[in-house]
């Protein structure tokens, strides 16, 4: 993963190699961490978006595919595409959850 893409907040998964991949939440030291490249034995993964985890923040399932919060959509899709819509316009297509924190935010101004 590349810094650039990552907010403090944002939730991805560390893998020391040492233990099972771990959830993990960007503090504010992180960042300039993972930009530096420090972290040389430890890999940070994006975690994928699944339904387990758009219903534990707040989503509803409103249709076979369909989820929704706050006006915001999501539809599974082939290939486990995800397409947002917001008030039924097409927004984007995403795969992880850092991506859709960073789109409710920016849309919201609140963190999911």
């Amino acid at each position: 993963m590349n810094a650039k893409d990552l907010r403090i907040g944002n939730c991805v998964l560390l893998d020391t190699g040492l233990t099972l991949p771990d959830f993990h939440i960007i503090r504010a030291n992180d960042i300039q961490v993972i930009d530096d490249k420090i972290l040389k034995d430890i890999s940070i993964e994006p975690i994928l978006l699944t339904e387990e985890i758009l219903l534990k923040f707040g989503f509803e399932k409103i249709g076979d595919n369909l989820y929704e919060k706050d006006g915001i959509q999501l539809e599974f899709g082939w290939y486990e595409q995800i397409t947002v819509h917001v008030n039924s316009v097409f927004v984007v297509n995403i795969n992880y959850f850092h991506q859709l924190q960073n789109l409710v935010y920016a849309l919201t101004g609140e963190e999911l």
